[in-house]
């Protein structure tokens, strides 16, 4: 391990390996001689092949730095356990459990540990660097979230656990916005397995009546330090923290931890649209499910959970705005008769400018058949066209789809005589578009399931 010091006699900055502390080196600056320090871990340090730039963070587990892995030349995250815990072999152990536990994670939504180990007494976790902030800090700056992006969120985090959960028997233990990233992308990204456990593994260090997480998200098993926890134990955290991101405050306050971890056993489920009305009422009793007291009463899993998330995204209420009740009568397909009503105006045009051409045409059409013995159309059906056509642009105005296509098939035939070659065509095509609208509208919809659309709204 590689450390800085200052010399103090002029002040130079010395870098010295830690093997050396405690031994007399030269200073290149003053040429006198200086006692090597014992190692300190801050910027400029390298351990374990990796340069600390500076401190984006701590936790109860230790410091968090932005370093550079020299053999890679790529920025990570390094996580320090502070010197002043390494004689205590209890978090010793927790923290390589940490290590070994988030080594076995590749998920997209789950920060990626990278190494590993321990260098001249300081042990270290190296992981994925997110540039970007945590839930929490956006919470500071913008208060509560929208509820789209609250439920995307925790169906992104809602899988990545189910995935810890179902492979390796891994609980979190400690979710909560502070936990919870979001890149320069949007990505979503799970932080800090430290007091991860991986269930069955006589670890020894969580016993009955000792409870680990943080009070604000713990679920009540966990303060009753109960043994047998499972994934629900994490599901309630989650709720707590969607809780949190749609309100803008965690469920329970207090005066201490022991207050709020009181509330979390016994203290009814807070309203959610009592503090947020936007919230829709499928949201909130989702959220309620996630923070049952009773675990039999919380969603059985995490594919439960997920599924049901999906379910309350299915109802999405207008940001900030009360969802209006639809107008009666103007459903789906109404909207779309009117879109097909379009089609009609070219035939409405034609039959309003075209009346006195289709009467010249027709005594025309009459006289000249009429010179040649044959039997002649009558130019008084002009009129009777113009009015089949207007009735039909009447049915589809009332929604009568199928009625108007009926409508002109058995008309069609008398006014073949009356129109040149091929409009009787053109007008067949265009009334069976206008019958087919609403089915044409739906399968275009249909090829577009799956795919995610944002709408912004004025």
């Amino acid at each position: 391990m590689q450390f800085k010091f200052s010399c103090p006699h002029c002040g130079s900055r010395l870098e010295a390996d830690a093997s050396y502390s405690g031994s007399l080196a030269e200073c290149p600056g003053c040429d006198s001689s200086v006692l090597v320090p014992e190692p300190r871990i801050g910027p400029g340090s390298t351990i374990g092949g990796h340069r600390l730039e500076r401190l984006i963070g701590r936790g109860g587990m230790g410091e968090v730095y932005l370093a550079t892995q020299l053999a890679m030349q790529r920025q990570v995250a390094v996580k320090v356990l502070p010197p002043s815990l390494t004689r205590d072999e209890t978090f010793v152990g927790r923290f390589l459990i940490e290590v070994r536990t988030a080594a076995k994670l590749e998920h997209p939504n789950i920060v990626t540990a990278f190494d590993a180990g321990e260098d001249a007494g300081i042990y270290y976790l190296a992981m994925g660097f997110v540039d970007g902030e945590t839930l929490k800090e956006t919470l500071t700056r913008d208060g509560p979230l929208p509820q789209n992006t609250v439920l995307d969120i925790g169906l992104k985090l809602a899988k990545a656990l189910g995935y810890a959960w179902e492979n390796f028997g891994i609980l979190h233990r400690d979710i909560k916005p502070a936990n919870v990233m979001r890149d320069r992308f949007g990505e979503i990204k799970l932080m800090d397995m430290g007091v991860a456990k991986i269930v069955g593994e006589d670890t020894g260090l969580t016993l009955t009546g000792v409870a680990l997480g943080t009070p604000n998200y713990m679920s009540p098993e966990q303060v009753r330090g109960l043994q047998g926890v499972d994934c629900r134990a994490d599901i309630y955290s989650l709720g707590c923290t969607l809780f949190h991101l749609l309100t803008g405050h965690q469920p329970y306050p207090g005066a201490n931890p022991l207050q709020v971890m009181d509330q979390h056993v016994h203290a009814p489920i807070p309203s959610l649209r009592a503090e947020n009305p936007a919230v829709s009422r499928e949201c909130e009793q989702l959220v309620h499910r996630m923070m049952a007291k009773d675990p039999a009463a919380r969603p059985r899993d995490w594919r439960e959970t997920a599924a049901q998330i999906e379910a309350a995204r299915g109802h999405l209420p207008s940001a900030g705005m009360p969802r209006p009740a639809p107008s009666p009568g103007w459903t789906w397909k109404r909207w779309t008769v009117v879109g097909a009503a379009g089609f009609l105006v070219l035939l409405l045009l034609a039959s309003a400018a075209g009346r006195k051409r289709a009467r010249e045409r027709a005594a025309a059409a009459a006289g000249e058949a009429g010179a040649a013995g044959a039997a002649a159309v009558p130019a008084q059906e002009v009129p009777r066209l113009m009015n089949v056509l207007e009735d039909v642009a009447e049915m589809v105005l009332d929604r009568k789809l199928s009625e108007a296509q009926e409508s002109w098939q058995r008309t069609r035939g008398d006014f073949v005589p009356l129109l040149p070659e091929g409009r009787i065509g053109e007008i067949d095509r265009t009334i069976a578009a206008i019958a087919d609208f609403p089915g044409h509208t739906m399968r275009s919809f249909e090829g577009e399931v799956g795919r995610e659309i944002t709408v912004r709204l004025k």
